[in-house]
């Protein structure tokens, strides 16, 4: 199924009203295992072109494999190029890694942005039905379109504010992994730098009125963290519910004959 910029609209409009919203990760260039999770009720799906082996050839069919639910592609790099592409394919928005500083926040509206808010180009590609709603979506596609800065590293957690401060920012994510490596703590998710770190991403959200999401899949930690003004979640990803379902099934099995 095609961009469905309604959908993108209301998707948008209910990440700034701040609901509660839950997606999970796409990793595996599988059309199936893609379909079949978009059967299920998530809210959204993060497409992850930057750390998985999806080639960018493949990123329209997956995007058309989840039919019409809302999909936030991170892109590999902070360059027009590929936030074009990612776009063109049908993505409902743009997810950037490593955001830094004020500098990164605008280079990534500038590459997001059509003129003449920005330098991206239009085609007729599968975003706008390759042409036959073309007028509609140029009309449209920045009321409906999502760029999400995230957030990476100690530089861009002491450069907060003034990443919020950027127009044309959405919202922010938290890579946590990532961050804790940066701030000495490597995958200690429970460290004090960590937390300090995320409380004053939080409140600077709070403060910008803007959407803070982050990977987490823990309902108690999950709930914390909505408590402290997390809003839109991104849990597991398609193989970890595979090889987690596998590998429950083959213990309760093992043990089981054990017997």
């Amino acid at each position: 199924m095609r961009l469905d910029l309604k959908k993108s609209e209301e998707f948008k409009s209910r990440l700034i009203k701040l609901e509660l919203l839950v997606g999970t990760r796409i990793s595996l260039d599988s059309l199936s295992s893609a379909e079949a999770l978009s059967n299920l009720s998530f809210d959204w799906f993060f497409v992850d072109m930057e750390h998985t082996e999806i080639p960018e050839h493949r990123l329209g069919s997956i995007l058309l494999a989840l039919s019409d639910k809302p999909c936030l592609v991170r892109v590999s790099k902070n360059e027009d190029i590929f936030i074009k592409k990612a776009m063109d394919a049908g993505a409902s928005g743009v997810i950037i890694p490593k955001v830094s500083s004020k500098e990164d926040a605008e280079r990534a509206v500038r590459s997001f942005k059509m003129p003449p808010l920005g330098i991206r180009g239009i085609g007729l590609t599968r975003s706008n039905n390759f042409g036959d709603r073309l007028d509609s979506y140029l009309e449209n596609i920045d009321k409906s379109s999502l760029l999400v800065a995230q957030i990476e590293d100690f530089e861009g957690v002491e450069n907060i504010d003034s990443i919020l401060d950027v127009k044309g920012i959405d919202a922010l994510f938290i890579g946590p992994y990532d961050l804790s490596i940066s701030l000495g703590v490597a995958n200690k998710l429970d460290s004090d730098k960590i937390k300090v770190s995320f409380d004053k991403i939080a409140k600077a959200c709070k403060a910008k009125c803007r959407p803070l999401g982050i990977f987490e899949s823990n309902e108690n930690r999950m709930a914390k963290l909505k408590n402290s003004g997390f809003t839109f979640f991104c849990m597991s990803s398609d193989i970890s519910f595979l090889t987690n379902e596998a590998k429950n099934n083959l213990f309760n099995l093992k043990d089981k004959f054990k017997k």
